[in-house]
């Protein structure tokens, strides 16, 4: 009877995190239960739900989900590393994805890549900061394949298409880290405009200045 009550727990929370925009997994210690039920009352009040729940019952809900794998990976790695984890197809940005990730303490790479969306969509997902930092990889444009861009750009000594839209998003995580305090890491390929240096160049001309 126990094992059929926690399968049915699992399952209404599998039911529940494929059912949300996003999932955010935060560690609750500390909160006094006014504090809590303060919690609970705002976030009802943006339709939005406040769960304690085990992590066992979460990890039983990534393996329903597809993401067991992903969990027990980084389960089996040391502690005091630093992960992150880059997809390469839109469809696995779920919600359960970045509560995996927040688990673990495991950064989602932000990356312009042909079957991705922009990075500023990427950011705008719920729970997609998910680790300690951030991480961007400027590839590609959205929908560009890898061998248009090569024979587009080389030999990429300067910008031949440029991207207003990749530019603005990679600010708004450099603004991201600084709001938040936490490290970012832009990498930029030769392949996103045409030259990885002159866009890096355009990228620090649209940040404000230092101590604005």
């Amino acid at each position: 009877m126990k094992d059929k009550s926690k399968a049915g727990t699992v399952e209404a929370l599998r039911r529940s995190i494929d059912a949300q925009r996003g999932a955010v997994v935060a560690e609750f210690r500390g909160l006094t239960v006014a504090e809590m039920t303060a919690l609970r009352k705002k976030l009802r009040e943006v339709d939005a739900e406040f769960r304690v729940v085990k992590n066992t019952l979460i990890r039983l809900a990534a393996k329903d989900t597809g993401f067991g794998g992903l969990d027990e990976f980084f389960s089996a790695l040391p502690r005091e590393g630093m992960y992150a984890v880059e997809l390469r197809n839109e469809e696995f940005l779920t919600p359960m994805y970045f509560a995996v990730l927040r688990e673990h303490g495991v950064a989602h790479v932000f990356n312009s890549w042909t079957r991705m969306p922009p990075i500023g969509d990427q950011l705008d997902l719920p729970g997609a900061v998910s680790g300690p930092f951030l991480v961007a990889r400027a590839l590609l444009r959205p929908g560009r394949s890898y061998d248009e861009a090569v024979d587009a750009f080389a030999p990429y000594d300067r910008i031949l298409d440029p991207s207003p839209p990749l530019r603005r998003d990679l600010v708004r995580l450099i603004e991201t880290a600084v709001h938040t305090r936490i490290p970012a890491y832009l990498l930029v390929n030769n392949r996103a405009e045409g030259s990885a240096p002159l866009t890096v160049a355009e990228v620090l001309r649209m940040l404000p200045p230092a101590g604005a």
